[in-house]
């Protein structure tokens, strides 16, 4: 049976059938959602407390890391990688 949620021109299989897929959407519940909510909450406070104390985070901007051999090989184009993007 074609899921009432998909578009009646969707993609449909072999001799006009429907094409196999698995909606969870069809078996999701609306107390599973509220329970799903709850929990993002709960890791969030939980998230937010192990932050209060931070002052900031330090993150690398290079993609990896470099060896000098590989940086002497070609200077131009491993730095360009680690250049920082700008924002639009």
């Amino acid at each position: 049976m074609r899921h009432p949620a998909l578009h009646p021109g969707a993609p449909r299989g072999p001799a006009g059938g429907d094409a196999a897929h698995h909606c969870p959407a069809a078996e999701a519940r609306a107390v599973d959602a509220f329970k799903a909510q709850y929990r993002l909450a709960a890791l969030k406070r939980q998230a937010d407390a192990r932050m209060a104390g931070v002052d900031f985070i330090l993150t690398p901007t290079a993609p990896t890391i470099y060896t000098i051999a590989q940086v002497e090989a070609n200077p131009i184009g491993l730095n360009s990688r680690s250049a920082p993007t700008p924002i639009s």
